[in-house]
């Protein structure tokens, strides 16, 4: 397909806009309402354009091209029309001085003037020099506003955490509204009242703390004037330098731009680039790790205990100490905890040392509320083989797709745009579990089922497709026969009475998941936490393989992914972190590393506790010895995301002060204890190493060369059927007259290693606190509770603290907290557990 834009011979293989092609093209054409993620609009019409053979101007944003079409973008006439649009736009958005002859001489004067309420001008807005409008004001080339101009005088809202919204700087593009809308299907704000008096808004003019919004940044970063501002860098200068580098806030790994004005760190943006999270971030990466990254909580330099207290030491004293300590105990005196926080580097360079120098197996190798390390698990347990690997565009292909017991809009919302998209596309949406979510109201059917039972749901849909389906449908399959034998005894009576949904209910779903061609089950680790976990899994994958669909394991920290595959390649017989805390209750170890942020059992035993982290957390100062790590974005390490992708961090921040990287500090402290086999200088060497020895990281050297093309972690090709018989006989735990309350744990990724973001950030506390016990408003009256009263959940097991909150729409008889590994480690085992509520002190 050939077109001419003036004059210009473009050949183009597909249908595009003629703003794209122009734009490919580097043909400037104007356009304020047009946003590459959205659909055309035309609302501003500054795009139009002639076209020959059409009458009158077209809006180049939403005209497909047309084999031999004739385009003119800047004829007299076109530059008039524009003129006249935009000085319509200006009559109600401060215009002064967009048109002054004498704004370039305001450079000096205005850094002091910017700090203002009402916004009159350039000088005075936090947008100035980063906004669309200006550019589109000088491109069009308008020197005056011929019509009056009109103040809208709306309030300016202040009160929601990240950034501020002064509607008086608005053009109504429409683009917050629509990318709220259809690129993150929240729809909070949308255009209210109507002709002059229309603006953007929330229902009912709530805060948006009330309105539901997840505070993405998405609005903010498509607003092109300064009606929408981020509070962190209002009052700075634009960023004359960006770094690339990767969030490492949860297992997405969106790409992300870290900015800076001067050598100053601004904050963080989301980069147009991105593969994974494709222009899209969450609240932790956009507003929140610029404030952790520079938290005065760090530890900047080692601490080594001296007269019982803790001192600043340098790097050698503080490593010849351990160095000495770790000598004089046996190998199976000593505990090694890791974290999925940390780079595949340093887990590796860990892993190493306590293999080759520490000669324990005392490390926790395995993570029971991993989804990809359960599966994985039982899957070899059972001679299974199941594809793990997956990209996030693939669950955006999906005809169907079951959410399960997943609260994916919290936990990772960007996992949530891709199942937008593909119900933008017509795909159906089932969901189940406990609590209802935000994802109910797009859902084609909800199952509420009773706490607990995730595995009998997916073993009566399994029953209703085995028994619906022909009878030589299934017989081939390896398993079956055993495996429907299982089920015999478990009849859609006793599956409704352990579930709480219907047996026509479960026909319904069974139908809609057999039938489609691409089905999806989506789990994070809501769903693989216990109880009968291992039960979990087994219904998942006799499911999946009933009806031939793919498993979409969510996980959760920024190396989860990673730590699951390295950990495996290092133990036959792992032990997990709950095995290890066990241990220490007990009094078998002497001797504790960690570096994982969790609450430990301290009071039995240890003699020695050597401590790595990033943070000052709640038992640093129990340590014999502090070692200070960088940050992630310090360093060149990398992390494998949800998908499996391996991602470079690529340094974009200084190292801080003395502290270092975790595998520069472990190959220091191999050095100290005679080792030769720990002569690394950079990551590099270590990922060679990796390629090694690690068949699935076989292709993590070439991580920096392959700089365009993703790198993942090499597949297991092969896939194994087999049907596993269920032990249905199982029953989930009853509440009773002492215990009232089932206890639903909700895992929390508010956190980067010790540092607890509600706790590090007042705005992030506001909009999620970690301590938040959430339960039904008559619930709480009963207890005469009230929002915010301090909160006692008691069990047979422990008790928990918290902060109430109440909701009129959440179900009667539960309870949920946020798991935090700083605090209650082994809580997430505590899911579905009866408890009892009392009011705190």
């Amino acid at each position: 397909m050939k077109i001419h834009i003036d004059g210009k011979e473009i050949k183009t293989k597909r249908p595009k806009t003629i703003l794209e092609i122009a734009r490919e093209n580097k043909i400037d054409i104007p356009s304020l309402c047009d946003y590459s993620v959205l659909e055309p609009f035309t609302g501003c019409r500054l795009c139009i354009v002639e076209v020959e053979g059409i009458k009158g101007f077209v809006p180049s944003c939403s005209t497909v091209v047309e084999d031999g079409m004739k385009v003119r973008t800047n004829t007299p006439s076109i530059q008039k029309m524009r003129k006249n649009i935009l000085e319509l736009i200006l009559t109600e958005h401060p215009s002064g001085c967009l048109i002054c002859e004498e704004k370039n001489d305001c450079d000096e004067h205005k850094s002091t003037i910017r700090k203002v309420d009402e916004v009159t001008g350039c000088v005075l807005c936090p947008n100035n020099k980063r906004c669309d409008l200006q550019k589109v004001v000088q491109d069009v080339g308008l020197e005056q506003v011929s019509f009056p101009s009109v103040y809208r005088d709306f309030e300016i809202y202040k009160d929601d955490p990240f950034f501020d919204r002064n509607y008086n700087l608005c053009i109504l593009c429409g683009r917050c509204v629509r990318v709220c809308r259809d690129v993150r299907g929240l729809s909070v704000i949308s255009f209210i009242n109507r002709g002059a008096d229309t603006v953007v808004g929330t229902s009912l003019g709530k805060p948006l703390l009330d309105s539901g919004c997840q505070f993405c940044g998405a609005c903010v970063d498509v607003c092109p004037t300064g009606a929408l501002t981020e509070k962190a860098i209002k009052y700075d200068d634009p960023s004359e330098q960006h770094k690339e580098s990767v969030c490492p806030l949860c297992s997405i790994g969106c790409a992300v731009e870290f900015k800076f004005q001067k050598g100053k760190f601004l904050n963080v943006e989301v980069s147009p680039a991105s593969t994974a999270n494709q222009g899209q971030a969450c609240v932790r990466g956009r507003f929140v790790l610029r404030d952790i990254l520079q938290s005065e909580n760090r530890i900047h330099r080692p601490y080594l205990r001296k007269n019982q207290h803790l001192e600043e030491a340098t790097w050698k004293e503080a490593l010849d100490a351990v160095s000495q300590e770790l000598k004089s105990y046996k190998p199976e005196q000593i505990a090694v905890i890791t974290s999925t926080q940390m780079s595949c580097e340093g887990l590796y360079v860990f892993n190493k040392f306590a293999e080759q120098l520490l000669k324990t197996d005392h490390i926790n190798r395995k993570n029971l509320f991993s989804p990809v390390s359960l599966i994985s698990e039982i899957s070899r347990k059972h001679d299974i083989a199941v594809p793990l690997l997956f990209k996030l565009d693939e669950i955006a292909e999906q005809d169907v797709l079951f959410l399960l017991d997943t609260p994916i809009l919290e936990s990772n919302p960007v996992v949530w745009v891709r199942i937008w998209d593909a119900l933008s596309r017509g795909a159906k949406l089932i969901t189940a579990g406990p609590l209802g979510s935000f994802a109910d109201r797009f859902s084609s059917q909800i199952l509420r089922i009773n706490p607990g039972a995730e595995a009998f749901l997916l073993a009566g849909l399994s029953k209703q497709i085995a028994e619906k389906s022909k009878a030589k449908q299934f017989s081939s399959e390896k398993g079956f026969k055993d495996f429907k034998k299982s089920l015999d005894e478990f009849s859609f009576e006793k599956i409704e009475k352990k579930i709480g949904v219907s047996p026509d209910e479960l026909k319904k779903a069974a139908q809609v998941l057999k039938k489609n061609k691409k089905t999806g089950l989506v789990l994070g680790t809501g769903f693989v936490s216990q109880p009968n976990s291992e039960l979990k899994v087994q219904s998942l994958l006799d499911l999946a393989f009933l009806t031939d669909s793919r498993i979409f394991p969510v996980s959760t920290e920024c190396n989860a992914r990673g730590w699951d595959v390295i950990q495996s390649e290092f133990s036959d017989n792992p032990k997990s972190l709950q095995s290890i805390l066990q241990g220490l209750r007990k009094g078998s170890y002497k001797a504790l590393i960690t570096a994982a942020p969790v609450s430990l059992p301290l009071h039995k035993g240890i003699e020695f506790l050597v401590v790595l982290d990033s943070y000052k957390g709640q038992y640093w100062e129990e340590a014999d010895v502090v070692l200070p790590c960088s940050v992630l974005p310090e360093t060149q390490g990398t992390i494998v995301n949800t998908e499996g992708r391996i991602q470079c961090l690529n340094s974009p921040l200084n190292v801080q002060e003395e502290s270092k990287p975790d595998w520069r500090i472990i190959s220091e402290l191999a050095k100290k204890m005679g080792s030769k086999d720990f002569s690394y200088t950079r990551e590099q060497d270590i990922r060679r190493e990796m390629a090694q020895n690690l068949p699935a990281f076989k292709d993590i050297d070439q991580i920096k060369t392959r700089r365009k093309k993703a790198v993942f972690l090499r597949p297991n090709t092969e896939i194994r059927k087999k049907m596993i018989p269920l032990d249905v006989s199982r029953d989930t735990q009853k509440t009773n007259a002492k215990y009232p309350f089932h206890l639903i744990v909700i895992n929390c990724l508010d956190h980067y290693q010790s540092c607890v973001l509600s706790e590090e950030i007042v705005e992030f506390e506001m909009f999620r606190n970690s301590q938040w016990i959430k339960m039904n408003t008559g619930d709480a009256q009963k207890y005469d509770l009230k929002q915010g009263d301090p909160v006692i959940l008691e069990s047979e097991r422990g008790q928990v603290k918290g902060t109430a909150l109440l909701s009129n729409s959440f179900p009667q008889g539960i309870v949920t907290v946020f798991w935090l590994p700083q605090r209650h480690p082994e809580m997430m085992s505590w899911n579905s557990t009866p408890v009892k509520i009392a009011r705190g002190k």
